[in-house]
């Protein structure tokens, strides 16, 4: 995915917006969207998108190997781990 340069300048002027809470004069509100928002917590804001997109990519990390190990992975010794390495046995 490539970006505009209108897209830098926008995500530039909402941080540069969102940084107006340090100013001695901030009475609240969000300066990035104009609502009720504080910026640290604005969808506008590229920072907060970018916190999200961590967590995101570490939850998804985590279930991923959840789900290796539900699917019974082998360990290094190749022994199998995990509800699937239980091998139920037949009736005869």
């Amino acid at each position: 995915m490539e970006f505009t340069e209108e897209q830098y300048d926008k995500a530039i002027q909402a941080l540069k917006d969102a940084k107006k809470v340090f100013d001695k004069d901030y009475k609240g509100g969000c300066p990035v969207c104009g609502g009720d928002c504080l910026p640290h917590q604005c969808g506008h804001n590229p920072l907060y998108a970018m916190k999200m997109c961590e967590e995101i990519s570490k939850a998804s990390e985590e279930l991923h190997h959840k789900l290796h190990v539900l699917s019974g992975v082998h360990t290094y010794m190749g022994e199998p781990i995990g509800p699937n390495a239980i091998r139920v046995p037949k009736k005869e």
